[in-house]
This record gives structure tokens, C-alpha cells and sequence, in this order.
């Protein structure tokens, strides 16, 4: 699984599960960043009403980059 598709997986989890914790160490390996600072990105996202919103919230947050953001 890439960045993208774990953060969007991420979107639908509830907060504190197991699936959330898994799919957050999925994304530190993946993205190289530490599983702080996503929990950190999880948090101030959370109020994101969409799965494309939420998407752009924590690639902007994390600095992932990706399509919808600037270069």
C-alpha cells in the first residue's frame, strides 16, 4: 500500500483502534516520518468533512506533497 492509500484508510478508522494504530506504523514506514508527528496530523485533521479534504490536510501537514498541493 502507498502514502496516499493508508492516509485515505485512515480517514474511515476510529480514533484510538487498532486499525488506526496499525495503519499509522504502516505510514511511519512508509513516509519516513515519525509516528508522532502523524498523530500530530490525525489530530488537527480530524474535522476534515471528506476523505479529499483529510487527504490534502495531512499530506500539507506532513509535507508529503502530492496532486492538490503546491509544489
Amino acid at each position: 500500500m502507498n502514502v496516499y492509500q493508508i492516509i485515505e484508510l485512515l480517514f474511515a478508522t476510529i480514533q484510538g483502534s487498532i486499525e488506526e494504530q496499525s495503519l499509522i506504523n504502516q505510514l511511519a514506514e512508509a513516509s519516513g516520518k515519525s509516528i508522532a508527528s502523524i498523530k500530530s496530523a490525525i489530530n488537527g485533521c480530524r474535522n476534515k468533512k471528506n476523505k479529499t479534504d483529510f487527504s490534502l490536510c495531512i499530506r500539507k501537514k506532513l509535507k508529503l506533497g502530492g496532486p492538490g498541493l503546491p509544489k
